[in-house]
């Protein structure tokens, strides 16, 4: 029973150490980003105007580089005397990805640029797009990179929004990779947004993406985030070997002295 207690003894504290360990590499609330940033917008189909009813199939593909995170990217003739920039020239008025709050935040404003009225006078049939369009697997997307926080290690985002009724679920519309930290994805080909009473000039959706990270200087930051906790299967298999360790020993022994 003494050499039992030990074992269950031992395997407690592996279990608790296996805990803690996978704790430090947990994500949590972000810092503020910093320095600059690099962006791009990929629109591999084309891009509409006139509010949908013209298409420019050519592929568009322009980028930004040495941004501040303090000026983000607005629309070039938006209201503000904001910096003017490549991809700026193709928001239209009063979109924008700007940067703050204590959760490393992202904060993205997208307007309609491709109307579908229904064949009905009710603005609130309409289907309403951002007018980047994909090409097959190719989607239209905004790619940020660079993105930095002092002393932190991006693990991961949360998002919330408003103004969207596709998809259902906005991280859909978001793409991170943990091998490439620096960098996020909001596609843009996929984003229907909700009409608006007033029509299709009123219609705009929000991102808002914080992100999650680990001290750079801790144990395990940078390592996958694993399930710290066993699942009680695993709590079950656990118990039933080290209950039948002792009946192995004394089969081994019984074993070993028969004539």
């Amino acid at each position: 029973m003494e050499m039992m207690s030990n074992s269950l003894r031992r395997a407690w504290v592996r279990l608790a150490l296996f805990a803690a360990g996978g704790m430090v590499a947990m994500s949590a609330q972000a810092g503020v980003l910093t320095g600059t940033f690099s962006a791009l917008l990929a629109s591999p189909g084309g891009i509409t105007s006139d509010g949908g009813a013209t298409v420019n199939d050519t592929p568009l593909l322009v980028s930004d580089s040495n941004l501040a995170i303090g000026d983000g990217i607005h629309a070039n003739d938006g209201p503000g005397g904001f910096v003017d920039t490549q991809i700026g020239a193709y928001m239209l008025a009063g979109e924008y990805i700007t940067f703050g709050g204590a959760d490393a935040r992202i904060q993205l404003h997208v307007s309609a640029g491709s109307q579908d009225d229904r064949g009905t006078s009710d603005p609130m049939d309409d289907i309403l797009m951002t007018g980047y369009l994909s090409s097959g697997a190719d989607r239209a997307r905004y790619v940020l990179s660079g993105l930095n926080i002092v002393g932190e290690l991006i693990t991961g985002f949360t998002v919330t929004g408003s103004g969207f009724d596709d998809p259902t679920n906005l991280a859909d519309l978001i793409a991170f990779d943990a091998s490439t930290p620096d960098t996020i994805t909001i596609f843009l080909d996929t984003m229907k947004l909700t009409p608006s009473a007033r029509g299709a000039f009123y219609a705009g959706g929000d991102l808002n993406i914080s992100f999650q990270t680990c001290i750079q200087s801790s144990p395990g930051c940078g390592l996958p985030v694993v399930n710290p906790m066993p699942e009680p299967g695993s709590l079950a298999l656990v118990a039933i070997a080290l209950a039948g360790a002792p009946l192995w020993r004394r089969r081994q022994a019984a074993r070993l002295t028969a004539p």
